[in-house]
């Protein structure tokens, strides 16, 4: 039976364009009512040609070329598994999370529409029902300022120092990996949920 209510994506790149630099690791957890995991799907992503690598992107991500190349799957190959695995856990389009879902949705609507030009990643399988993790943490933060108060939140960057995982004590994960990160995410979201009822 399908009891998926959210989805949870996080991706690693190669740089921030995605006509121009690709991503190249992908994980996906999918919550059930309660917000437990139910499942999960992690690849890597082979670099198509002529896309460009950034010595930055891969100091962060920390990916070895010839493993994501060996390994990986073409974006052909990531589309069908993705629609594989969606389809699989819900019945109806899920409700997609993610921190700063601006990147992760840019390159993923990118990539279905080049593997097809008539079809989109959020039309075909996710809708327009979304959590944004650094958007709720940036809300608090004016729920704060508009009391007159600090923000409770320096930095709304997921794992960088001074960062969400920093301040709310998310620790067991494994930082720029997508599947840390998007683990790290769900908890995140859970403990911004509890700082809401009390803002």
């Amino acid at each position: 039976m399908k009891k998926g209510l959210y989805l949870g994506i996080d991706a690693e790149f190669t740089g921030q364009h995605p006509h121009k630099n690709a991503l190249i690791e992908l994980a996906m957890i999918v919550l059930d009512k309660d917000l437990k995991e139910i499942a999960h799907y992690q690849t890597l992503v082979q670099v198509p040609e002529g896309f460009e690598i950034t010595d930055e992107a891969m100091r962060i991500n920390k990916l070895d070329l010839a493993k994501v190349e060996s390994e990986g799957v073409s974006y052909e190959q990531l589309v069908k598994q993705i629609t594989k695995f969606v389809k699989k856990h819900f019945e109806d389009k899920p409700i997609l999370f993610a921190h700063f879902i601006t990147m992760d949705f840019a390159y993923l609507n990118y990539i279905f529409g080049s593997v097809d030009k008539d079809k989109l990643f959020w039309k075909e399988l996710i809708g327009h029902n979304v959590i944004d993790t650094k958007v709720l943490a940036n809300t608090i933060n004016l729920l704060q300022v508009n009391k007159g108060k600090e923000p409770i939140f320096k930095s709304t960057s997921l794992s960088n120092p001074g960062g969400l995982t920093d301040t709310l004590g998310v620790t067991d994960y494994e930082a720029h990996t997508a599947l840390g990160d998007i683990r790290a995410t769900k908890e995140v979201m859970i403990k911004l949920l509890d700082i809401l009822d009390t803002v």
